[in-house]
This record gives C-alpha cells, sequence and structure tokens, in this order.
C-alpha cells in the first residue's frame, strides 16, 4: 500500500489537526487497539437463497449511518465460510469514493449470527478498550479527520488498505470526554425511546380492533408527549436554563432582572445581574487558582484597600480577576482538566469583554448620577439586556459545577469514604432536595459551600463564599467578603445585598489567603 508522500500529507495544516486531535485524549495506532481482518475473499460466491443453517452476509452497502441494516440483507454463505463476527466488533466499508468519510458501525447481539463480506474490514477492539471508548472510537472512524490520514483516499484508490488502516491515529477518550459523551448518548436514546413511543402510539390509534378504546388512549397519552416536547423547547430559552439550573446567586439575581424588566429600576436590576455573575465566575477563578497554588496579582489592590480600611471588593475588582485569568501565563499553563478551567476561557472572548465593558460604564454612570432620557433609556436598556446574555451565555459552563451546601458526612474509617448528605443549589430557589454523594475527602465541612468539580470532587469555597442566614431577611443566603466597618469585618449577600457581621476568627481564614495582615 505504499504510495510515496503526497502534497497533501506534508500540508502542516494536516498535521495540526491530526495533532488537534490529542484534546480528545491520547493518540494510539489503531492497529495498536484493535485486531483488523478482511471479511470473505473472492473465491467465495455468496447464495440469493438461503439454505439451511447458512448465516447472512454482510455486505459492505449495509454499512451505512453507524448502523446495520440487517433487514436489507440479500446474501447468505455456509458458516464455515468464514470467521464469524462477534458483538463489539467494529465493522467499516473498506470501498468509498476518494475524499469522502468512512462508514463504520458496531455490531450487537441482535445482529448475530453473520459472516463479514469481501469488502468489510473487521477490527475486534482489544480488553483494554472499555465499551464507551470503543463507541467513541467508531464515530471517529466516521470522521473527516480520520479519513484525511488515509493516503489511498488521496491517491483517488477505490480500496482502503488494511495496513494503512492500523496506521491511522486515532485518540482514547479522557475521563471528561467520556463522561459527556456518554451523557449526550444518554438523551440520545432517551429521544429515540419517546419516538418509538408516539410512533406506536399513532399507528395504534388507527389500526385497533376498538378504535373508540384508541382514541381515548390517544387523547391521554398524548399530554405526556407534548410535555416532553414542551419541557425541551424550554430549554432552548435562556430564561428557563438560567432560572433552573443557574447556580443559586446568579440565578435569583436574574430572575429579579426579569421581574423588573417593566418596573421603577429595570437597568439597575440587571446591572446587578451582571455583577453578581462576575463575582461568583471570580470566586471559581480563586478556588481554581487555590489548587495549584496560582498567585492572582490583583488580590495585592484588594488586600491594601482592606487593610487601610477604605472600601471593600467591588466591580472593577471581580473583573480585574476575570481578565489575569484570561491573561496572566499561570492561568495559561493549567492542564485542559484541570477542576474549572474553563473559567479562564470567559474573558478571552473579545465579545464577552466588550460586553462587560459597556455594562460597567453603564454601571459608572449610575454610580455618578448621570441620567438619560426616556427614549434614550429605552434603547439603552436593549443594548443592555442584550450584553448580559450574552455574559450568561459566555457562562453556561458553571451550570456543570454544582454548588452544593452540605447538610450532613459520615465518615467511614474502614472504607475510607465519607456519605455526604448536600443540596445542589441549582436555580432560584435554595430549597431543593436533598443528594447524597461518596467522595474519598474525610476534611468536607457540615454546613460548608463547596464546588463540585467535573470529577465530582468537593472543594471548598470559604472564606471566599459561605453560606449563612442573613440577619436582616432571615433568608439562607450566599455572602462573599464586603468590607471593615465600625471595627468588624463584613461579608454581603450575593442574593439582596444584605450585609452580615462576622465573627473575629474570619479574619484568620482571610489573613491565611493573603486578603488580610
Amino acid at each position: 500500500y505504499r504510495l510515496g508522500f503526497l502534497p497533501n500529507q506534508l500540508d502542516p495544516e494536516r498535521g495540526r489537526r491530526i495533532e488537534q486531535t490529542s484534546s480528545i485524549g491520547p493518540l494510539r495506532r489503531l492497529g495498536d487497539l484493535c485486531e483488523a481482518t478482511r471479511g470473505l475473499g473472492p473465491g467465495v460466491r455468496p447464495r440469493q437463497h438461503r439454505d439451511r443453517g447458512d448465516v447472512p452476509l454482510l455486505s459492505a452497502r449495509l454499512i451505512r449511518n453507524g448502523r446495520i441494516a440487517t433487514d436489507q440483507v440479500d446474501s447468505w454463505v455456509e458458516p464455515s465460510a468464514g470467521q464469524l463476527l462477534q458483538a463489539g466488533d467494529v465493522v467499516i466499508r473498506t470501498i468509498a469514493s476518494p475524499g469522502s468519510r468512512i462508514q463504520a458501525a458496531e455490531v450487537y447481539e441482535d445482529d448475530l449470527p453473520m459472516i463479514a463480506g469481501r469488502h468489510v474490514l473487521v477490527l475486534r477492539p482489544g480488553s483494554e478498550l472499555l465499551p464507551a471508548e470503543r463507541r467513541v472510537l467508531i464515530h471517529f472512524i466516521r470522521t473527516r479527520r480520520f479519513s484525511e490520514q488515509l493516503v489511498s483516499h488521496h491517491a483517488n484508490l477505490m480500496q482502503i488498505p488494511t495496513a494503512e488502516l492500523a496506521d491511522v491515529l486515532v485518540p482514547v477518550p479522557n475521563t471528561d470526554f467520556l463522561s459527556a459523551f456518554q451523557t449526550v448518548e444518554s438523551a440520545l436514546e432517551d429521544f429515540e425511546q419517546w419516538r418509538n413511543e408516539a410512533e406506536a402510539l399513532l399507528e395504534s390509534s388507527l389500526d385497533s380492533d376498538d378504535l373508540e378504546d384508541a382514541r381515548q388512549q390517544l387523547i391521554g397519552s398524548s399530554n405526556l408527549s407534548r410535555q416532553r416536547a414542551d419541557a425541551a423547547r424550554q430549554l432552548d430559552d435562556l430564561d428557563h436554563r438560567v432560572i433552573t439550573r443557574f447556580p443559586l446567586p446568579v440565578a435569583h439575581r436574574w430572575r429579579l432582572a426579569v421581574a423588573e424588566r417593566d418596573g421603577p429600576s429595570p437597568l439597575r436590576s440587571v446591572l446587578h445581574a451582571q455583577e453578581v455573575l462576575l463575582a461568583y465566575l471570580s470566586i471559581m477563578t480563586l478556588t481554581a487558582a487555590a489548587v495549584e497554588n496560582v498567585n492572582i496579582g490583583h488580590l495585592k489592590n484588594v488586600r491594601d484597600r482592606l487593610n487601610k480600611r477604605r472600601s471593600g471588593m467591588m466591580l472593577s475588582d471581580w473583573r480585574a480577576i476575570l481578565y489575569e485569568a484570561a491573561t496572566a501565563k499561570a492561568f495559561r499553563r493549567l492542564p485542559k482538566n484541570h477542576p474549572f478551567v474553563e473559567v479562564c476561557d470567559f474573558f478571552r472572548d473579545p465579545d464577552v469583554c466588550e460586553a462587560s465593558d459597556r455594562l460597567a460604564e453603564l454601571r459608572n454612570d449610575s454610580a455618578h448620577l448621570r441620567e438619560y432620557g426616556p427614549g434614550e433609556l429605552e434603547t439603552i436598556l436593549h443594548t443592555a439586556w442584550s450584553d448580559l446574555k450574552l455574559l450568561f451565555l459566555a457562562a453556561e459552563f458553571a451550570t456543570e459545577y454544582p454548588l452544593a451546601r452540605v447538610l450532613e458526612t459520615r465518615w467511614d474509617s474502614f472504607e475510607g469514604r465519607n456519605n455526604v448528605t448536600y443540596r445542589h443549589l441549582a436555580g432560584d430557589n435554595p430549597i431543593v432536595p436533598r443528594k447524597v454523594m461518596s467522595v474519598t475527602s474525610c476534611t468536607v465541612e457540615t454546613d460548608g459551600l463547596y464546588l463540585l468539580d467535573s470529577s465530582r470532587q468537593p472543594h471548598l469555597l470559604r472564606p471566599w463564599m459561605i453560606g449563612t442566614d442573613c440577619p436582616d431577611c432571615g433568608h439562607w443566603s450566599t455572602f462573599h467578603p464586603d468590607r471593615f466597618r465600625d471595627g468588624k469585618f463584613y461579608y454581603k449577600s450575593l442574593e439582596h445585598g444584605h450585609t452580615k457581621p462576622m465573627h473575629s476568627s474570619i479574619d484568620r481564614e482571610l489573613a491565611r489567603i493573603g486578603l488580610l495582615d
């Protein structure tokens, strides 16, 4: 199959795309992961009519769109004609138009027995590949990144040599990618099941022996189908996603801004929603930095102001922390699987930066008593809402990291596990069901606030964020460090802005993280 070098092989862009695939996971030769065998040779003549004991023949045309069309088998062979396929095998159509994508599918138990035909390559994955990794492999084989590695595909050869396929580099997915992949797979299975149920309901409503009963069943069961569709459509609405999936303080401020759209101070609510979002993301940044002991230079300015009793945390501080995370070399060197690493990308998007700049300017105008006429205010409010939505869309990664309020812990010394009861504070209401998780850490604190990373390991937010009852309104709320007043250090609620004086022990904790002398 050696065809020499083609111009495409020397294209730097091609090499870059191959190397870029390693972001999914480490690259391996396909031949090192799977045993490759060809289907039946040209000497075997299949039968067009099935004799007793014959086995269906898998011809290349039956492999399409990631599936095997077993209902369209039209040829059979004796079981001794070749090697029987096994569940878990990956079959590839080796004859294809130059430049087209490769057709591949997984063999399932329901497809058997079956023997691969002449233009079919069989890949038998080794035991080291998990079932989910095998499914990722099948999807990758069907991509352009896979086919562009094939020399024969660019040399206008119709047949893909087996040895060439073995040399193709494929990714073995890392844990984060595999988890996300399985989540999408699970959703796809649910959608397919619901579609099948709906189709069966429609067919039975017209072809039942008792049409009156079928009519009643259609009317009754259609409610569930409609509710499923309505729920799915709601997820396309940013309002619904924020108030049901975003972390509590952020979702609460968004709901207030939505409620004030036609109220007396709609612009102020939009600006508050932006500030709380940036504060929350900054606290996530500070938590991510603590994992690797990454220094955040801007905290020196905050420390100087706090120690001189001048002022507390401000919008400009939250923005500066996020900007430093987006630009500092220390953050750029963080590995892709680092906890909450996506927050470092937030201000790397110039559109997000510009939207935040415009909202910050509006906040400064409001603080300096700059007023707008009715006509101008309507235009400004429309632009402000557009900018706020852009920020929230860019921050949707925060929904993947649960904000957890720990209620109870039970440490098992023999098992080395901690059973933690907690509330996942997602949405605009702190009253949510209890959940239980098992972690290896014995230091999880009761009534502490934690961020859970992608592997569901807890990261303590104190002293940057605490959860407690508000002395002013009595509601349980989340608080962040604010300022000194009357000789005491105060925390401020992210949800409603009320302040709470803290015990002197908080001073020691803030000193430990370098915020106080």
